[in-house]
C-alpha cells in the first residue's frame, strides 16, 4: 500500500532563533510521521515537526511516513534557508577617567559574549584595552578605542563602535589634621596624603617659624609660645 504525506511549506526562510511548526497531513490520515533535520546544523527539528532555527545557512527537513510493515516508505522534502541576525554593539560615546585609573567599558553585544567582540587602542601610550574592555588610563591625552566584532554562525559582523577616551590629571585632595596642640619642644610627624597612587612630595611651610618649624617630611616641632600655620601644598 502507498502512504502520501504532504506539508504546509514546501520551503521555509528564518532568521536565527526563528521557530516553524510543520504540519503534516497524511493519507490515509492518521498515520504516525517522522521529521529528519540533516546534519549541516543548521536547524533542528523535534518530534513534533518544530523547527528551531540554529545558524544561517541551508539545510534539508525530510518527512517520512510509512515503513510500518503496512505501507511503504513516502517521504517529501522541505527546503530551509536561515538568515543570520544582525549584531548590534552596545557602549559609551566617549569616557572621561584620570590617569592610573581601570575602568571597564561595559561594552555589550546583543549576542551575549563579551568575548566575541575586539577591542583596540588608538593610542597606547594615552590609553591601553583588555580583551575584556578594560581600559587602564596611561598619560594625559585623548585616544579612541574601537570595539569590533567579526560576526560567526549566527551573526552578521557589527558596525565598529568608536569610543572616545579623554585621559585627565588627578585633581588633588590633600588629606592632613585641620589643627595640632604642642608644648615647646615637642615633635610631631603631620601624615599629610594626597590622593595620588605614586609615592609624591609634598610641600611644608610654616608661617612662623619661631613658633613651629616643619621639615620636608611633614615633621613639625613647637620652637616657642604662641600660633602658627602649617601650609601643606602639591
Amino acid at each position: 500500500n502507498d502512504a502520501q504525506v504532504s506539508v504546509n511549506n514546501a520551503t521555509l526562510n528564518l532568521a536565527v532563533d526563528d521557530t516553524f511548526d510543520i504540519v503534516a497531513v497524511t493519507s490515509p490520515e492518521g498515520l504516525n510521521v517522522t521529521f529528519v533535520a540533516d546534519d549541516s546544523g543548521v536547524v533542528s527539528v523535534d518530534e513534533k515537526g518544530r523547527v528551531t532555527a540554529l545558524k544561517g545557512g541551508n539545510a534539508t527537513i525530510t518527512v517520512i511516513v510509512g515503513g510500518d510493515g503496512v505501507y511503504a516508505v513516502n517521504t517529501t522534502e522541505i527546503k530551509v534557508t536561515v538568515s543570520k541576525t544582525s549584531a548590534v554593539i552596545s557602549a559609551p560615546d566617549s569616557v572621561d577617567i584620570n590617569i592610573g585609573d581601570k575602568v571597564n567599558l561595559n561594552a555589550t553585544l546583543n549576542s551575549g559574549s563579551v568575548a566575541q567582540m575586539n577591542f583596540t587602542s588608538g593610542n597606547e601610550s594615552i590609553v591601553t584595552v583588555n580583551d575584556i574592555g578594560e581600559l587602564t588610563a596611561v598619560s594625559i591625552g585623548s585616544a579612541n578605542i574601537t570595539v569590533s566584532f567579526a560576526g560567526d554562525d549566527r551573526y552578521y559582523a557589527a558596525e565598529d563602535k568608536i569610543i572616545t577616551v579623554t585621559v585627565k590629571k588627578i585633581h588633588p585632595v590633600i588629606s592632613a589634621a585641620d589643627s595640632v596642640a604642642l608644648k615647646i619642644n615637642d615633635t610631631v610627624e603631620l601624615n599629610a596624603t594626597l590622593n595620588y597612587p605614586d609615592d609624591v612630595r609634598l610641600n611644608f611651610t610654616s608661617s612662623n617659624e619661631n613658633v613651629v618649624s616643619v621639615n620636608d617630611a611633614g615633621e613639625i616641632t613647637a620652637v616657642g609660645a604662641g600660633s602658627a600655620y602649617i601650609t601643606v601644598s602639591f
